[in-house]
C-alpha cells in the first residue's frame, strides 16, 4: 500500500470534518453545562465571555472534577508506577529469565521519564474532556534535547 496522496489526505480530513459537525453542538453544550471554565475546546476561545451563564448549580462541573481526579489516582496515579512491560506467553523459560530483567529496566526507564514530564498535568485535563464530551486526545512528543524527560504532552 502506498504513502496517500495530499490530496488525499485533504479528502479524508474534510471527510472527518463533515461527520464531525454533527457531533460540534453537543460537545459544546456538554461544555456549557458540566465544564464551562474551560475555553471552548470545540470552536476555540472566546475571551470575555460569560461562560457560567447557563449553570444553576455546580453538581455537573463539580462532578467532572470529582470523576477526573480519581480516574487520575486510579488509573494513572503520579505517585506509583502505574503500568509494566513483561514477556509475552510464545517465549521459552530461558528467553524468559533472560527478559525480565531488562524489560523491568526498561518499565523503571519509562515510567521516570514519564514523571520528569508534564503527564500528569496533562493527563488529567485529558480526563476532564473525556467526562465531559465523551472523547478526548492527548499529543504525545519527543521533548527538545536537554529537557528533563525523553518527552512531553499537549492536549491536541
Amino acid at each position: 500500500m502506498s504513502d496517500p496522496s495530499p490530496n488525499e489526505i485533504v479528502a479524508r480530513y474534510r471527510r472527518a470534518m463533515d461527520k464531525r459537525q454533527h457531533w460540534e453542538s453537543h460537545w459544546r453544550e456538554c461544555y456549557e453545562f458540566a465544564f464551562p471554565q474551560r475555553e471552548s475546546a470545540v470552536s476555540g476561545p472566546n475571551h470575555g465571555s460569560g461562560k457560567v451563564n447557563s449553570l444553576f448549580d455546580g453538581t455537573a462541573p463539580d462532578a467532572v472534577e470529582q470523576l477526573a481526579a480519581s480516574l487520575l489516582s486510579q488509573l494513572t496515579p503520579p505517585w506509583a508506577r502505574w503500568f509494566g512491560i513483561t514477556e509475552g506467553p510464545d517465549i521459552s523459560d530461558d528467553e524468559r529469565s533472560i527478559l525480565g530483567d531488562s524489560l523491568e529496566r526498561s518499565s523503571r526507564t519509562l515510567q521516570s521519564n514519564f514523571d520528569r514530564s508534564n503527564f500528569a498535568v496533562e493527563m488529567h485535563q485529558c480526563y476532564l474532556d473525556l467526562i465531559t464530551a465523551g472523547t478526548a486526545t492527548l499529543l504525545f512528543e519527543e521533548a527538545a534535547a536537554g529537557s528533563k524527560s525523553a518527552f512531553q504532552l499537549g492536549l491536541s
